[in-house]
């Protein structure tokens, strides 16, 4: 029997992000490196959220079919609210990851934000070839 949970069709609120635009430009600009048939990894906070939604509709204007793996519950709601087929890393292996991060130092150390879903982010990034970080 399949439970359809309200709470699948609800975005999370992810509050009042700051720097928006920004955003919003490298989330529109990341879209742009999808292609059908990929396995994408997602990180969790708010621009990863809107680099999602960027994708999303990439995804659906082209028709593609791709896969995501969600570092944290709040980006597997995402998903699942957006339409996006979900999987995890005992099922596939990501072509690609993104994730936001707050500052990066020159050695390419992260500063992430609010940092409950860090564990599982690595885990995703760690299996994937190619990573894009996102900073504002």
């Amino acid at each position: 029997m399949l439970w359809t949970n309200p709470l699948s069709k609800k975005i999370p609120d992810y509050g009042n992000i700051s720097n928006l635009e920004e955003k919003k430009a490298v989330a529109q600009k990341l879209a742009g490196e999808v292609k059908d048939g990929q396995v994408i990894g997602v990180g969790s906070g708010s621009t990863s959220f809107l680099a999602l939604q960027a994708i999303s509709k990439t995804v659906k204007d082209k028709k593609f079919v791709c896969q995501f793996i969600p570092s944290s519950r709040e980006i597997h709601m995402t998903c699942l609210a957006l339409g996006l087929q979900v999987s995890s890393l005992l099922d596939a292996r990501p072509d690609w990851y993104f994730d936001g991060a707050d500052e990066v130092d020159a050695s390419g150390n992260l500063i992430k934000g609010r940092g409950g879903a860090m564990t599982r982010e690595k885990m995703v990034m760690v299996a994937s070839p190619k990573t894009f970080i996102l900073v504002d």
